[in-house]
C-alpha cells in the first residue's frame, strides 16, 4: 500500500533528480527506490560491521594458528622430482 506523503527538497536536488529520471520518469518511484537502497546499504554496512568484530576478536588466535600450520609446510619443490613435475604441469596447463 502507497501512502501519500509530502517531502520538501531543495531545487538543486530536484533537478537532479529531474534530469536522472528523464521527461516521463515518475519523481514518487525513483525517491522510493533511493531511499530502499539507503535502508539495504545501511544493513549491509551494520552486518560487516559485525563480521569485522568477530574477525578482530578472533584474530590473534586466527594469525597463530595460521603461523603454527605455516611452520608444518613444506615446499613443495622439497618432496622431489614427481611433485616438480605435477607443478610444471599445472602451470602450463595454466597458461597454455
Amino acid at each position: 500500500m502507497k501512502v501519500k506523503t509530502s517531502v520538501s527538497l531543495s531545487d538543486t536536488v530536484l533537478c537532479e533528480i529531474d534530469r536522472e529520471i528523464g521527461e516521463h520518469g515518475n519523481r514518487s518511484e525513483f525517491i522510493e527506490r533511493a531511499v530502499r537502497r539507503y535502508f539495504r546499504l545501511q544493513r549491509k554496512d551494520e552486518r560487516d560491521a559485525h563480521d569485522a568484530a568477530i574477525y578482530a576478536a578472533h584474530a590473534d588466535r586466527l594469525k597463530a594458528e595460521t603461523e603454527e600450520l605455516l611452520d608444518f609446510a613444506i615446499d613443495p619443490f622439497e618432496l622431489g622430482d614427481d611433485v616438480e613435475l605435477l607443478i610444471d604441469d599445472e602451470n602450463a596447463n595454466a597458461t597454455g
